[in-house]
């Protein structure tokens, strides 16, 4: 779950909270992608997916993400 949205999330002791979960497969150079796949029930925030392939499985990914996007259709904007 991501931290609240407060000016000292940013900080350098507390930006380990915003990377935990992409910065593993950038460091080991790993082709990803993330899509919006809808607005959190309860807050209306907007909701992701990440997905991360095996080296070069760029053009997979793009592919996955294209058909993913065709099946989830387009998210509200959220207010």
């Amino acid at each position: 779950m991501a931290p609240e949205a407060r000016p000292e999330v940013s900080l350098p002791e507390n930006f380990h909270l915003l990377i935990q979960n992409t910065e593993p497969a950038a460091s080991a150079c790993l082709p990803s992608i993330q899509l919006p796949i809808g607005l959190g029930p309860k807050t209306g925030l907007p909701v992701g997916l990440e997905l991360d392939g095996p080296a070069a499985s760029d053009r997979r990914m793009l592919a996955i993400g294209i058909a993913l996007e065709t099946v989830l259709g387009l998210i509200p904007a959220a207010l």
